[in-house]
């Protein structure tokens, strides 16, 4: 048995008498799990060569590539990934490895890049029918957006709310990512179940409405409780002050005939 893998057992209250009986046999499923949870990389590597397996779930139901990924372990995830960890796994709250991964918001987006390398489904559903598309638009990683869209990932999807990607950018205010989805065919006045387009999403960013003025959107349409965007800019004084200021208000006005 390896140095790095009696001091991490010891560290887990191991008896020192039980690690003889250890050696030559198959890794305790819950210490390779705490291996991918905290451990170095050289510790998950030991662990897979004592057979540890790639695809393990904690008790909760998740599987270790998305515990690494969770805990910013990104050099293990990369291992068990080129190990033949189970690239379309899903968590304990429904959600595919690649969402977890981007929803993390990484400044590393390496392993988002070999997940979809390896055969993770761009189109992938998650929780609620999100998409990892709608996942990207949200954080606004907007290398990310443009790699899953090269791979195909479908741009006026909606998840189970009627939210597409562009909602959720909207609703963020990530006008780069708005600009790159509409430039790929995202309908700009696609509506979620309760008649919100993604203008009326954009409702804290003016910067963002004007935007979406600019490429075409619709102000006249009304949500299920008969309210355009301009009913809700009503009720944010700093908003529609920022509005006035750019001439969008007025704009506005004229659009849905309130002059």
């Amino acid at each position: 048995m390896k140095k790095g893998l009696l001091a991490f057992l010891l560290a887990l209250g191991v008896c020192a008498p039980a690690m003889p009986a250890l050696a030559g046999t198959a890794i305790p499923e819950s210490v390779f799990i705490s291996y991918c949870r905290e451990g170095s990389v050289e510790d998950v590597d030991e662990g897979i060569a004592n057979r540890g397996d790639v695809n393990a779930k904690d008790e909760e139901g998740n599987p270790v590539l998305i515990i690494a990924i969770n805990n910013i372990r990104l050099d293990t995830a990369k291992l068990l990934v080129e190990k033949g960890a189970d690239v379309n796994a899903k968590g304990a709250e429904g959600n595919p490895v690649l969402i977890v991964a981007i929803d993390n918001d990484l400044k590393d987006i390496s392993i988002v890049k070999l997940l979809m390398e390896k055969g993770a489904d761009v189109n992938g559903r998650g929780a609620d029918g999100e998409t990892p598309l709608m996942s990207a638009a949200f954080v606004g990683n907007l290398e990310v957006v443009k790699m899953l869209v090269s791979r195909g990932a479908q741009v006026n999807a909606a998840n189970s709310y009627g939210e597409t990607a562009l909602h959720r950018a909207a609703y963020e205010g990530h006008n780069g990512v708005i600009s790159f989805l509409l430039s790929k065919g995202a309908q700009i006045d696609t509506r979620r179940d309760d008649g919100s387009t993604p203008l009326m999403y954009a409702w804290n960013h003016p910067e963002t409405i004007r935007l979406l003025l600019d490429k075409g959107a619709d102000p006249r349409f009304r949500n299920k409780n008969g309210e355009t965007i301009l009913d809700t800019i009503e009720t944010l004084p700093d908003i529609k002050k920022a509005l006035v200021a750019s001439g969008t208000y007025e704009r506005l006005k004229k659009a849905v005939g309130k002059e």
